[in-house]
């Protein structure tokens, strides 16, 4: 696109300018919110699937006639969803530094673009009524 304004962005000189940043920042917010309230959603599916198959492999370890090789590859299963319970933990947590950098860099930026009004204190949300 040759377009300067690709992404409809305001104009800088428009007199709504900070309000209409402001505005976005808060549709950006809601977005954010609904992709980490999906991806818990997802997450606690899949830590309940590995709760599961562990549950299944310890009901597994308690029967009696079980040999000493048959009991060790049962606890290195669990180590292994274990491991990738610890993975899906690290992914979440990168994921939601993630949105927070890009949801404070937006706030940030149209509170930084504010030269007519300054916050009201130090913890000023624009979106909070």
């Amino acid at each position: 696109m040759s377009d300067k304004n690709a992404f409809n962005l305001p104009s800088p000189e428009d007199p709504e300018f900070v309000n209409k940043m402001l505005h976005m920042v808060d549709g950006l917010r809601e977005v954010f919110y609904n992709l980490i309230k999906s991806s818990n959603e997802s997450t606690k599916n899949v830590y309940d699937g590995y709760n599961r198959t562990l549950d299944a492999l310890e009901k597994m370890l308690l029967n009696e006639n079980l040999k000493f090789e048959e009991r060790i590859q049962i606890i290195e299963k669990m180590q292994e969803i274990t491991d990738k319970m610890d993975v899906k933990d690290s992914e979440n947590k990168n994921f939601g530094l993630k949105i927070a950098g890009v949801v404070v860099g937006a706030v940030v930026l149209a509170l930084g673009l504010r030269k007519d009004k300054k916050p009201k204190s130090p913890w000023y949300i624009p979106w909070k009524k």
